[in-house]
């Protein structure tokens, strides 16, 4: 499995330019092993997503940027880190 996320992430940037990885649901999330696995084959530190609705809060923030509500990306973001809280 470690090695079919190093596949994708070559097709994704061949370069191999990233400079962090981010684990946000599923189960990579889930299993500090395969994380581990994972950032073995890529070389990279990681971080864990600050929500398990990760996508839908980075979806929330470009609605936000997108609709005018926010001047920019920057500034829905930090409107969504105040107001937002994980369930616990």
């Amino acid at each position: 499995m470690a090695d079919n996320y190093a596949k994708c992430a070559t097709r994704l940037s061949p370069a191999k330019d990233w400079t962090r990885l981010v684990f946000s649901g599923g189960v990579a999330l889930k299993t500090a092993l395969l994380r581990r696995l994972i950032c073995e084959r890529l070389g990279q530190a990681h971080r864990l997503a600050a929500s398990e609705e990760d996508t839908l809060l980075g979806l929330l923030v470009l609605s936000l940027a997108f609709s005018g509500r926010f001047s920019s990306v920057a500034d829905a973001i930090a409107f969504v880190r105040k107001h937002y809280q994980s369930p616990a």
